[in-house]
């Protein structure tokens, strides 16, 4: 697991932008986060707006 706060970040950003699903797949079973963000694409920043085109609501992150 990463252990600055700047990688724990990251890999919180890469769990809500696979999706509401995969983010309730974590919640269930912790144990499946990824161990780290590196070398995948994080989508900071529009994760809130994409949730709210998808869903109707807002992640409540931002």
């Amino acid at each position: 697991m990463e252990e600055s706060e700047d990688g724990i970040e990251d890999v919180s950003y890469l769990v809500v932008s696979r999706g509401k699903k995969y983010y309730a797949e974590i919640l269930d079973d912790p144990k499946k986060i990824p161990f780290t963000a590196e070398n995948c694409e994080i989508l900071f920043g529009i994760a809130d707006e994409i949730c709210i085109e998808k869903f109707g609501e807002s992640t409540g992150v931002y």
